[in-house]
């Protein structure tokens, strides 16, 4: 017949199941959300902008609006030449890429 522990014997087990109780739930807040669920940069759950938004790294995430302005209205033709003129005369670059080559680009990613 088994003996039972004593009680002094106990707290080291005891110890030993909160520590691994604590790693469940720690695991837990890394992810591993349920499906139409986001996981946060910081590892939460949810479907707010917080899990959503920014960061979010799993699940049903989205991307902050883009305030309706297109590329081609922000990469307007003086402000690529801007960039552009940065570069030494002797960079091959500089007349390598064009707005239109990069507005292409850029397209793919939109």
């Amino acid at each position: 017949m088994a003996q039972a522990l004593p009680e002094a014997n106990q707290m080291p087990l005891l110890v030993v199941r909160l520590f691994f109780a604590g790693m469940e739930v720690a695991a837990a807040q890394s992810c591993g959300c349920s499906a139409h669920f986001c996981c946060s940069r910081f590892g939460y759950c949810g479907t707010s902008d917080d899990n959503c938004g920014t960061g979010c790294h799993q699940g049903p995430c989205y991307t902050s609006p883009n305030n309706g302005g297109s590329i081609a209205s922000i990469v307007t033709p003086s402000f690529f030449d801007s960039i552009i003129n940065q570069a030494a005369i002797s960079c091959a670059g500089r007349r390598f890429y064009t707005r239109s080559a990069f507005l292409t680009a850029a397209g793919y990613y939109s």
